[in-house]
C-alpha cells in the first residue's frame, strides 16, 4: 500500500504547471504605504489586486485584509460596502479579485496593510491621484516581506514610508551615502507599535542639494522585522522603485506557513488533511514534530536551514508524512515519513532532494554537542541513522523513477525543471545528454 501511495502522488506532480508559482506569493502580504479620499484638488483612491496561481490547492484560497493607520490603529476604509477595517473573501484558482475604495474621507487619511490568505497568492497596491475629478497619477507595488535592512538608491525627492509592525517600539535608522558609498549623515526615527510614517528625504536631511544622488540604507539595530518602501521622484514624475528589502535573515513566520500550506493540499491526495493545523513554537529548541491533528515547528529549526526554503519544506513535509501515516493506519516509521515527505516535496514544487539536504544538515549538526546539545541527540536516536534516511530517499526516488512509464516520464520533467546539468544516473534522470 505505501508504495502504491506514493506512486499516486508522483504521477499526481506530471503537471508542473499547477505546482510552481510566482516567487512573490505569499500567505502574509503586507502594504508599507496606502493614501486614501482628500479634497476636490488632490483626492487620493487606494486599490488592491490579488491574483491565485494555484490550480493544486483543494478549494479557493480564503484572504482576509486588515488596514491600519498612521497611529497603529484600525483604520476604516470604504470599498463600497460601507466603512470597515477589513475586508474578507475567497479567492478561486486562477482567478483574481479587485477591490476600489470610494474616496469617502474629506480629509486625505494614509496607514498601511496587510492580507493573510490559506494558500500563496499574488497581491499589489496602488493609490491614484485625482486632481477635480482627473486622475493624474497612479503609484503602484507588490506586496512585500518584512526584513531587518532596506537600501534604495535615494533622491533628495526620494519618498520613504515605514512601518513597525512589532508590539513593541523601535528606533529605525536611516543611513545616507553619496554616489561614491561615501557616508553623508544618520537620522533616527521612533516609531510606535504598529505605527506608520511617511516622508520626503529631505525632511530628514535638510542640506540635500535637488541634484543629490546616492543610496539611503534603513535598519534597526534592535534586529527587530519591520516594514519599508520607496517612492522615487524627479522634477515632475513620481514613480515607484523595486523592493530594497534583503532576502536574507529570512522572514520564518510566514516561511513555514508558506511551505505548510502548499504542501497540504499535496498531502490531501494521500489522507483526509481536514483540521489539520500548524504550530511554529517559539521555544528555544531545534525540533519539530506531528501528531494526528497537528505539525510543529520551532523558530529554532527553521533558523537551523537559513536560507534553504525547499529544506523547511522537507521538514514540514516529514511531519506531514507522520499525519498521513496516523491517518491512514500505516505503520509508524521515519524512513516511511521520509519517503513521502520527499514526494510531498515534488507534488508541491518543491526540489525533492532538499529532503537529502535537510538529513545531511541533521547529520553533520548532531555530532557538535556545543551547536545543538541533547536535543538533537535525542532527536537522533529516535529517528535512526541519518544515513540509512538518506540512502533510503535515494533508493526511493531510483524505484519510483523507474516504476512505470508514467512515472519515469515525470521524473525526467523534475529533472529538467530543478537539475538539468545532474549526471545521468542520478534519480529524476532525463536521459543522455545530446552531442
Amino acid at each position: 500500500m505505501f508504495s502504491k501511495l506514493l506512486i499516486l502522488l508522483l504521477c499526481l506532480a506530471a503537471s508542473s504547471e499547477a505546482q510552481l508559482q510566482p516567487a512573490n506569493s505569499k500567505v502574509l502580504l503586507y502594504f508599507p504605504h496606502l493614501a486614501d479620499g482628500g479634497p476636490v484638488e488632490q483626492r487620493w483612491q487606494t486599490s488592491l489586486t490579488f491574483t491565485n496561481s494555484d490550480k493544486l490547492a483543494p478549494g479557493p484560497a480564503a484572504v482576509e485584509v486588515t488596514f491600519w493607520g498612521d497611529n497603529g490603529q484600525p483604520l476604516a476604509l470604504d470599498f463600497g460596502s460601507g466603512s470597515t477595517t477589513r475586508l474578507s473573501f475567497t479567492l478561486p484558482a486562477r482567478g483574481i479579485r479587485v477591490f476600489q475604495s470610494r474616496m469617502a474621507s474629506p480629509s486625505t487619511v494614509s496607514g498601511w496593510a496587510v492580507a493573510s490568505a490559506t494558500y500563496p497568492i499574488q497581491g499589489s497596491l496602488s493609490f491614484r491621484m485625482y486632481s477635480r475629478g482627473q486622475a493624474s497619477l497612479e503609484i503602484a507595488a507588490h506586496a512585500t516581506s518584512p526584513t531587518y535592512q532596506y537600501l534604495y538608491p535615494a533622491t533628495s525627492r526620494l519618498g520613504v514610508a515605514l512601518v513597525n509592525i512589532s508590539w513593541s517600539p523601535i528606533t529605525v535608522k536611516l543611513s545616507l551615502r553619496d554616489r561614491n558609498g561615501s557616508a553623508l549623515g544618520e537620522q533616527s526615527v521612533v516609531m510606535a507599535s504598529r505605527e506608520h510614517t511617511a516622508f520626503n528625504l529631505w525632511q530628514k536631511f535638510a542640506n540635500l542639494t535637488d541634484d543629490f544622488v546616492g543610496t539611503v540604507e534603513i535598519t534597526v539595530p534592535t534586529f527587530a522585522y519591520f516594514l519599508a518602501w520607496a517612492m522615487g521622484a524627479d522634477a515632475s514624475v513620481m514613480f515607484s522603485l523595486p523592493d530594497g528589502g534583503y532576502g536574507w535573515p529570512p522572514y520564518h513566520w510566514e516561511r513555514v506557513w508558506r511551505v505548510f500550506q502548499k504542501l497540504r493540499p499535496a498531502a490531501q491526495s494521500l489522507a483526509d488533511m481536514t483540521n489539520v493545523t500548524l504550530e511554529i513554537s517559539s521555544e528555544q529548541k531545534i525540533n519539530a514534530w506531528a501528531t494526528r491533528d497537528q505539525v510543529t515547528v520551532t523558530y529554532a529549526m527553521s533558523e537551523f536551514i537559513g536560507d534553504a526554503d525547499s529544506e523547511v519544506a522537507a521538514i514540514v513535509a516529514h511531519e506531514l508524512g507522520h499525519v498521513i501515516q496516523f491517518r491512514t493506519g500505516m505503520p509508524l516509521s521515519e524512513a516511511g515519513a521520509d519517503a513521502m515527505g520527499t514526494m510531498l516535496l515534488l507534488s508541491a514544487g518543491y526540489d525533492p532532494y532538499a529532503m537529502l539536504g535537510m538529513l545531511g544538515r541533521l547529520q553533520a549538526a548532531a555530532g557538535a554537542p556545543g551547536l545543538l546539545g541533547q536535543l538533537l541527540r535525542e532527536f537522533t536516536d529516535t529517528h535512526g541513522s541519518f544515513p540509512t534516511r538518506i540512502s533510503t530517499v535515494m533508493d526511493m526516488l531510483n524505484v519510483l523513477c523507474t516504476s512505470s512509464p508514467d512515472a519515469k516520464a515525470v521524473c525526467q520533467l523534475w529533472k529538467g525543471l530543478f537539475h538539468p546539468h545532474f549526471p545521468p544516473d542520478m534519480p529524476l534522470v532525463r536521459g543522455a545528454p545530446s552531442r
